[in-house]
């Protein structure tokens, strides 16, 4: 039984990424249409967290979202898609016993959300890398 729940939870997960490069496929072609709506980061953070629950066994996670930050106009399931992917690397690159801590502030005229974990970091060496594909011009 134990075996069959690992092969679904893979599976998913296999879905997901492949959800997601499509999705980014898409983005970067310009025919991804942004479905924006009033959404509470809340929500969205707990909805991420919940996905990733089995996962995040022997990890402590914080996560501080005041709770009059104001709702958020944006495309709810991308952004749930990035925290979920971002908050999978930090469980797949944390020590066993590690600390993930999720905050959120409102800022002037936007909203910041930090996700901070105690794994290595991506090496020297890559960064470049990253910073290149980050800043290329499109076409």
């Amino acid at each position: 039984m134990e075996l069959l729940a690992t092969v679904v939870e893979e599976a998913q997960r296999l879905d997901r990424h492949i959800q997601n490069l499509l999705d980014m496929t898409r983005l970067g072609h310009g025919s991804l249409t942004l479905l924006r709506d009033r959404v509470d980061l809340h929500d969205i953070v707990a909805s991420a967290v919940g996905q990733l629950r089995d996962a995040m066994k022997g990890l402590q996670v914080d996560i501080d979202i005041p709770a009059t930050l104001p709702l958020l106009w944006i495309h709810g399931v991308l952004i749930e898609q990035v925290l979920f992917n971002l908050l999978d690397n930090a469980i797949r690159f944390s020590p066993s016993d590690g600390h993930i801590t999720i905050v959120a502030r409102a800022e002037a005229d936007s909203v910041e959300l930090d996700l901070c974990d105690e794994g290595h970091g991506i090496p020297e060496s890559e960064r470049e890398k990253i910073r290149h594909v980050l800043h290329r011009e499109p076409g």
